[in-house]
């Protein structure tokens, strides 16, 4: 089963720390961390030990800011 989770942290982008919420599908709260990790380490080329996530949540895929998790939620 594939849940939503919402994913809050930061990471060091050379001058400041970044602040981020992401939703993400994945089926356990490990995964969805792994899952940011690799994200944002392909997209910032931000470092494993620079990505601080500070909290994982379940949510209801109605109240995620994704539109596409949104309406696959709906299905």
């Amino acid at each position: 089963m594939v849940d939503v989770y919402r994913v809050k942290g930061s990471f060091n982008d050379s001058m400041k720390d970044q602040v981020f919420t992401i939703d993400v599908l994945e089926s356990k709260p490990e995964n969805a961390k792994e899952r940011i990790y690799k994200q944002i380490g392909s997209k910032h080329g931000a470092k494993r030990n620079t990505i601080k996530i500070l909290s994982v949540e379940k949510i209801a895929a109605k109240d995620s800011k994704s539109l596409t998790i949104r309406q696959l939620g709906g299905a």
